[in-house]
């Protein structure tokens, strides 16, 4: 069932109003029984729609591999042997993001 908290909250509202009417208007005891047993089939379905959905966090797919020390001096020793390779070219050689490249060079791993 969707979710409709305002509706929800309305219909709650006027459930409250209609019982405090009756309560004050010198109805019978039967009246009231059904003015309460009415409430609370109202109540069940505002209740109902004042449920929401959890929403899985979508994350993307990991396509890279985990920078471990040994990776690490892998690409150190890359780099040392050839300067002039960038980091985005070294990322796609060793399939570690760029992030991965530049924390090996700074020696985080």
């Amino acid at each position: 069932m969707s979710s409709d908290i305002p509706w929800a909250r309305a219909v709650l509202r006027d459930t409250i109003k209609s019982l405090r009417a009756h309560q004050g208007a010198g109805v019978t005891e039967k009246q009231m029984a059904k003015a309460i047993e009415n409430a609370i089939l109202t109540i069940e379905v505002a209740l109902s729609n004042m449920t929401r959905e959890t929403v899985k966090p979508r994350r993307a797919k990991v396509e890279s591999d985990v920078l471990t020390p040994e990776l690490a001096v892998d690409i150190r020793r890359h780099l040392k042997e050839n300067p002039g390779a960038s980091v985005k070219q070294v990322a796609a050689l060793f399939h570690v993001n760029q992030g991965r490249v530049t924390e090996a060079l700074q020696g985080k791993v």
